[in-house]
């Protein structure tokens, strides 16, 4: 079992969702330490240094209490038989300061 892919997602302007096809944008977050390396990316490829909304810049941030993230994304999937590839996401985060709240962060498999 491995994390193939992490990524940052993020809804913006009258998105109300933070899929990408429906107005969301994202940045991805290096595996091995969790700090967000891309800037906000719209599904045109435009990069935004900041949130569009808020102002934040996530770049070069660390995603807070990161390595307990992973090992609760690898544990979830141990117990999905059969399942190649799934994703997982923060429940009930709506800033980034509420990392430590959230359950699992977005991190695909």
């Amino acid at each position: 079992m491995c994390i193939v892919n992490a990524i940052l997602r993020s809804g913006q302007g009258d998105s109300v969702t933070d899929n990408i096809c429906a107005g969301g944008i994202v940045a991805e977050v290096d595996i091995k330490t969790g700090i967000v390396f891309t800037c906000f990316y719209d599904l045109n490829g435009k990069c935004c240094i900041k949130h569009p909304l808020t102002g934040t810049v996530m770049l070069g941030e660390k995603i807070p209490v990161w390595e307990n993230v992973k090992n609760t994304a690898i544990e979830c999937a141990k117990r999905i038989d059969n399942v190649v590839y799934t994703s997982y996401y923060s429940f009930g985060c709506n800033r980034f300061k509420e990392m430590s709240k959230c359950k699992v962060w977005n991190t695909l498999f």
